[in-house]
């Protein structure tokens, strides 16, 4: 390593850092139980793994084991505030701090007790591009990658005195914790209109939702999607061999370019002819429409708000004789729930008619129906400035990591 000194750094710091190992300035580098442990319905203690690392934090679920007391192994009783977690099995590299949890660890995380190091410095190193380059260019293992324990204890790293450790670690953690409040604030905005959406539509069974707007009390009318939308279109591929097919200016739509929770501005990655749409099963569709992947990512839509075409993953509905916003919504509703409901069970797709043959309710004041329309609009508007808000910080800190390392 040539360059031993950073592109920013703290005043009066000027001295070349210094080549170690990870290992120098750590008490202990070890991993979790090789094994099953036995589980207890009672236990209060939690079984981890590396996927129970996230931004920083051991998050439990729904999927989450328990065990014993008497479960625990002597690595989880080495365990201290001074013990850094990360993934080494499967997905590599998640990081999160150990502040005192009841836990036992899996085989897939590794415990690294800082000694003589700044542990918010090492924890902040770990996620540099030089040092998990290293870890993805040493993994074992052919199907399921694997992070040995002496590759993470010879990691090569360089590291400055200790106060300017110190500096580095206190500025990055800083950073991370007005990421983790942008996080949350995003994660509550998305459970506010998963809120809105179960009480401003009717639930099933009804016809007037928990919560509306001034002025209207009329009941919802049932409609099959049928009656919605008078027209249709389906799609197509072009033969990707003839070159003339994809030179043209036509949006061509395919599953993968619609976003799971997005129900609005799609950004297609390929355009067509209109010579491809004269000689493949794809349509010229109109605006304004809502396609609707009924194939693979079936439940996923969007309302597309210029002229279109798409692949055959696709039923787009077209004439909408309702709120174009109310519709697109009504819609992602009826699909999400849908999809709640069958969880756990493969999806391959729904047809066409049984698309059409779905039932929306839908108040009879058109008045209604755009202000419910425009509401859901502004809110993902405020979910997606909150998602810009925090990529954005999620590359400063980025810029960070690469100029204040070396």
């Amino acid at each position: 390593m040539k360059n031993k000194k950073p592109k920013i750094r703290f005043f009066n710091f000027e001295k070349d850092w210094n080549i170690k190992k990870l290992e120098d300035g750590s008490s202990k580098i070890g991993d979790g139980l090789h094994g099953t442990p036995v589980y207890s319905e009672d236990g209060e203690i939690a079984f981890i793994n590396g996927n129970n690392l996230i931004n920083g934090e051991i998050t439990l679920n729904s999927n989450t084991k328990y065990v014993n007391c008497s479960q625990k192994t002597q690595a989880d009783r080495e365990l201290n505030l001074n013990t850094i977690l990360m993934s080494i099995n499967g997905t590599i590299g998640n990081l999160a701090w150990y502040r005192e949890e009841k836990i036992m660890l899996g085989k897939s995380v590794a415990y690294i007790n800082i000694s003589s190091f700044d542990k918010k410095f090492v924890y902040q190193m770990l996620q540099t591009s030089r040092v998990i380059n290293y870890f993805l260019n040493n993994l074992t293992g052919s199907t399921i990658k694997n992070l040995g324990l002496k590759t993470i204890r010879e990691t090569p790293i360089l590291i400055p005195c200790i106060e300017e450790q110190q500096r580095i670690g206190v500025f990055l953690k800083k950073i991370d914790e007005t990421l983790s409040l942008h996080q949350q604030e995003l994660e509550a905005l998305k459970q506010t209109k998963k809120g809105f959406l179960q009480k401003m539509f009717p639930k099933e069974a009804e016809v007037i939702p928990a919560i509306r707007f001034n002025d209207f009390e009329e009941n919802w009318e049932t409609k099959k999607i049928s009656e919605i939308a008078t027209e249709t279109f389906g799609g197509g591929t072009p033969k990707t061999a003839e070159k003339r097919f994809w030179s043209g200016d036509i949006p061509w739509i395919q599953s993968s370019d619609i976003t799971q929770h997005k129900v609005y501005e799609v950004f297609p990655k390929k355009t067509i002819s209109e010579e491809a749409v004269k000689s493949s099963a794809t349509k010229l569709i109109p605006k304004d429409s809502i396609a609707v992947v009924t194939r693979v990512g079936v439940g996923k839509l969007a309302l597309i708000e210029y002229d279109y075409s798409t692949s055959q993953d696709f039923v787009s509905l077209s004439n909408l004789k309702s709120d174009k916003w109310f519709t697109v919504y009504s819609l992602y509703r009826i699909l999400q729930r849908e999809l709640y409901n069958v969880q756990g069970t493969s999806i391959k797709g729904i047809t066409k008619s049984e698309l059409l043959e779905k039932n929306i309710l839908l108040p009879p004041n058109n008045e209604e129906q755009v202000k419910i329309g425009e509401f859901f609009r502004q809110l993902d508007e405020v979910i997606e400035l909150k998602e810009k808000e925090l990529e954005a910080l999620k590359e400063t800190k980025k810029g960070f990591l690469q100029k204040m390392f070396v």
